[in-house]
């Protein structure tokens, strides 16, 4: 994703965009304080959301706005769901907000934005602000506003939205920073989402999608240090190798995942199921007490027939 060159129109309609002399040394050294400070915790971090509070605080301290709000894109660009806001809120605005959701449509800019990537400004003085928007600054008690994208891998995920009270206004390189913060935030998703897939590739089996041996040791490992006891109850499929030999190996595939589908259904909510080896899986019951019950309605699911092909099997 590149952004268009209205953006760059668009900077130099910004307060300041003509002044291009150089940055004050102060202000220079905090954002590039800043930056380091949040490369820093990218570099470091799996975990997306400790990584995004660290930006939303150090945005707002570098450019001076009054808040700033970090948001993600939903339902294919069609809601703006905010993850963070950070400085001077509003009496209904929280940090973490469980449901603080938008409509893109309903506001110029973002919806703009969400399509191409170019930021966006806004200021309740401008005769030209869009009606919705004006009313809004207003309702959070600010006087302007300032959005830029956060791009990651070539999609718009979601965005950072600044504000300012007062006479006080944004800069033309206030874009410029909140894009390089937007950035180092767009680098901790992929890392996030990287370790996410790597994390399921190492402990997910992929033919059941159940946790496979190395995932199970680790709880049981996680169980053990907390001083509690599991017990195991081992299954394996009787003649495995003859329902491959008969049927080939797609039919055999079948079969272990409807065995799984069957494990699960009997673990119920006092176990759960791990693919042990190629035809063995073992019920990890978190309460020894429940293990005989687990493992009889284990049986049970298993004794019900299988129909591969048109013809019933016994497993």
């Amino acid at each position: 994703m590149t952004r268009s060159d209205p953006a760059a129109r668009f900077i130099d309609r910004l307060p300041g965009a003509s002044k291009r002399g150089r940055k004050p040394r102060s202000r220079e050294a905090a954002e590039r304080d800043a930056l380091l400070r949040v490369a820093a915790a990218v570099a470091g971090a799996n975990d997306l959301e400790g990584v995004v509070d660290l930006a939303a605080e150090e945005a707002l301290k570098a450019i001076g706005a009054a808040s700033l709000t970090i948001s993600r894109f939903e339902a294919e660009g069609a809601r703006y769901r905010t993850l963070i806001n950070v400085g001077q809120l509003s009496d209904w605005e929280e940090r973490h907000p469980a449901n603080e959701v938008y409509e893109v449509e309903q506001y110029p800019g973002l919806r703009e934005m969400s399509r191409t990537a170019n930021p966006y400004f806004n200021s309740v003085d401008d005769p030209d602000c869009d009606p919705a928007t004006r009313d809004f600054l207003i309702s959070v008690g600010k006087t302007s506003d300032l959005g830029v994208a956060i791009v990651v891998e070539g999609e718009i995920w979601g965005g950072i939205w600044a504000t300012t009270i007062g006479k006080s206004s944004f800069q033309a390189e206030d874009v410029r920073f909140l894009e390089a913060i937007g950035g180092q935030v767009a680098a901790a998703i992929a890392r996030a989402e990287l370790f996410s897939r790597v994390s399921r590739l190492a402990y997910e089996d992929p033919l059941t999608g159940l946790s496979n041996r190395d995932a199970m040791s680790a709880y049981l490992e996680r169980m053990l240090g907390r001083g509690f006891l599991p017990a195991l109850v081992f299954v394996d499929i009787d003649d495995f190798k003859g329902v491959n030999d008969s049927y080939g190996h797609v039919a055999g595939d079948l079969v272990l995942t409807e065995v799984a589908s069957r494990l699960c259904v009997a673990a119920g909510i006092e176990g759960s199921v791990a693919r042990y080896a190629g035809d063995e899986f073992c019920l990890v019951v978190d309460d020894p007490d429940d293990v005989e019950s687990v493992a009889e309605r284990a049986q049970r699911c298993l004794q019900d027939p299988f129909v591969l092909a048109g013809e019933v099997l016994a497993i």
